[in-house]
């Protein structure tokens, strides 16, 4: 329902054997007008379509490049970030001692 989906922020997201972020999204519905379709351009505001908000996430892929291969053809990553997560970024994979220090820094806050 509207209002009452779930938030995705301030997360890292970790793909070292993809790029395709649609890959994050079952079956490619959220954001989407509906369980088929993702969302383009024109459609109603996705929030309001499946519930979910992205915002202020990092992901990361081998070379820093990526798509969202809902549908055929895909749709690239920065078409996607700029209707559904604007301040999204995407960095090449970080590196074992960072992986081990954002760790770290969980475990601390708990």
């Amino acid at each position: 329902l509207p209002g009452h989906g779930a938030v995705y922020e301030d997360n890292k997201c970790v793909l070292p054997d993809s790029d395709n972020l649609g890959n994050l999204f079952y079956d490619c519905d959220c954001p989407g007008a509906s369980h088929s379709d993702p969302w383009s351009p024109g459609d109603d505001d996705p929030e309001h379509e499946c519930g979910v908000r992205f915002a202020g996430n990092q992901y990361f892929t081998k070379d820093a490049n990526a798509t969202v291969s809902c549908s055929d053809p895909s749709e690239a990553w920065k078409d996607w970030r700029a209707h559904n997560e604007p301040d999204a970024t995407l960095e090449a994979l970080p590196t074992d001692d960072e992986l081990l220090d954002w760790a770290r820094a969980v475990l601390r806050a708990l």
